[in-house]
């Protein structure tokens, strides 16, 4: 009896902190239950009320986390709305344009993991890394891009102009014909194929791309040039070589300029950028024969380098680059003469005087 009061006074202490242990009947005549030998059959009701305030709190925990998981499935699907790859894929072209490399190749990433196809982000990628140097890195994002959508002409550009500098003539040239079928207009695709088909020896389809791709930006830059060749004559030859270089960044397959612009600068005693010039043409037209013959003379005429022996050496490469073309010129043999004979190369020298003298008489007997 005395333990079953001493469990009463417990709860009875509990209800002045936490109410609802006892019905308002049970409260009004608690204290004589106290004394009441009915006791022990009133205490099932305390015992449900105990069991409704344990199912309340089990109650508003679930409730606490099932809204947790509400939250975050809430979450999932606000990023998903908001965080497609299209909204990645847009940050890295920004970027990529504005320079921000780090950035945009983080995004570009991203995206490109979130869609496999992003063949926009694949193809900004393979400029990145080619602007990083990174040349095989860059060729794998421009084959993925083509591998998703092969009807870009631009990625077909830059994976021929890769495939050139690894002196893969023939894989480039397929690229760059691909990108033309797409694009007949792509005037750096023609270039392209202009020196790919001269380096394989077609040098009438090298002419054909190479004019080709002239028409395609003419009027671009003939005002230049006829502007540039009027302050020539006004002797303004500073402000003509801005007009002649503007002229050849709107139009690079226009083969007058570069002849126009090097003898400009060679004018000006600029010697090293008339030869360069010279050969930023020979690039695209590696069979062309008077641009060694240019090169050469220059070398042989100016005092271009700090030893002249360097200069005849010089001199002496391209115009047997030209006899490569060409092997019966008189011209060119009479050069190559004294260049031996300058390089102190004295079989060679003997060797092509005597050539010489033979082309000079039979030259002497088709013109009596």
């Amino acid at each position: 009896m005395s333990s079953s009061i001493k469990k009463i006074k417990f709860h009875n202490k509990k209800s002045r902190i936490k109410s609802g242990f006892w019905s308002g009947t049970e409260s009004n005549r608690r204290h004589g239950d106290f004394q009441s030998p009915a006791l022990p059959t009133e205490l099932p009701d305390l015992v449900r009320n105990c069991d409704i305030y344990i199912l309340s709190i089990v109650y508003v925990k679930n409730i606490a986390f099932f809204s947790l998981i509400l939250f975050i499935f809430s979450s999932q699907i606000f990023a998903q709305k908001f965080e497609k790859w299209e909204i990645f894929e847009k940050k890295g072209i920004i970027q990529y344009e504005e320079q921000m490399y780090d950035f945009a190749d983080e995004h570009l990433n991203r995206a490109l993991e979130m869609n496999p196809k992003a063949y926009r982000s694949a193809k900004y990628l393979g400029y990145l890394y080619h602007h990083k140097e990174d040349y095989n890195r860059a060729l794998n994002f421009f084959l993925l891009s083509l591998d998703t959508n092969p009807n870009q002409d631009d990625a077909h550009y830059m994976v021929g102009e890769i495939y050139d500098r690894k002196m893969k003539t023939a894989e480039a040239l397929n690229h760059f014909k691909k990108s033309i079928d797409i694009n007949d207009n792509y005037y750096k695709s023609h270039l392209g194929c202009a020196r790919a088909e001269s380096i394989l020896g077609n040098a009438k389809q090298s002419v054909y791309h190479f004019n080709r791709a002239f028409e395609v930006n003419r009027e671009k830059s003939m005002n230049l040039f006829s502007q540039a060749r009027d302050k020539r004559t006004e002797k303004a030859n500073k402000s003509s070589l801005a007009l002649l270089e503007k002229a050849l960044t709107v139009n690079p397959a226009h083969k007058e300029i570069y002849f126009e612009l090097s003898s400009v600068y060679r004018a000006e005693k600029e010697f090293e950028n008339a030869i360069r010039t010279l050969e930023r043409l020979k690039y695209y037209l590696p069979h062309e024969t008077k641009i060694y013959v240019m090169i050469a003379n220059i070398y042989y005429s100016e005092r271009v380098m700090h030893r002249r022996n360097n200069d005849y050496q010089a001199a002496l490469f391209n115009i047997e680059r030209a006899l490569e073309f060409d092997p019966d010129n008189l011209q060119y043999l009479e050069l190559a003469q004294e260049l031996y004979k300058l390089n102190g190369m004295d079989k060679e020298h003997e060797e092509t005087s005597k050539k010489v003298l033979r082309l000079t008489l039979e030259q002497f007997e088709d013109t009596e």
